[in-house]
């Protein structure tokens, strides 16, 4: 079985990441990240900090365009209830990653007991996929109950700048 990590740049995925690692070993974990040209520059110096701790490296796919020329494109705008930049620049590319690997493999995402509300979507996506299914590590026991930016500051990474600027998450 082989182990696939959606990395968004924010401090639960990087916990899932490391979560996944731990439990699998980093021989069947493979880190894909979307680069959206829209995050904040420090959300690539947090990864590259992630990629040291796991000696590993991420896959970065990079579609080359903004959410914004994705909106334009779909003549569409984007607001809290849909995005068509996130399907278009992060699902729709690990889609199609997914597809070129061979299966069985798992997607190991970063959400937790208060996103329970999201996990329907990945699985609807990515189990469409023959041989593919979709996990929490942020929902193993033992759970996790300090906040994610501490557990990587335990670590001695320190979190993206985003949080500290009061935003909930570091990604587009």
């Amino acid at each position: 079985m082989h182990y696939v990590v959606s990395i968004s740049g924010g401090v639960a995925s990087a916990v899932a990441a490391d979560r996944a690692i731990e439990r699998y070993g980093r021989e069947n974990v493979t880190l894909w990240a979307a680069d959206t040209s829209w995050e904040d520059d420090d959300l690539w110096r947090f990864l590259h900090d992630c990629e040291a701790r796991w000696s590993m490296k991420c896959i970065v796919y990079r579609d080359g365009r903004t959410p914004l020329e994705v909106a334009e494109d779909k003549s569409f705008i984007p607001n809290q209830k849909r995005a068509p930049c996130s399907f278009e620049l992060k699902v729709k590319p690990f889609v199609k990653f997914l597809a070129t690997l061979p299966k069985p493999l798992t997607v190991l995402l970063g959400l937790d007991w208060t996103e329970m509300h999201r996990q329907p979507a990945p699985r609807r996506h990515y189990e469409e996929i023959e041989g593919v299914t979709v996990d929490y590590p942020l929902m193993w026991k033992p759970y996790e109950f300090r906040a994610y930016y501490e557990v990587v500051k335990s670590w001695g990474i320190e979190p993206p700048r985003l949080y500290t600027y009061g935003f909930p998450h570091n990604n587009c």
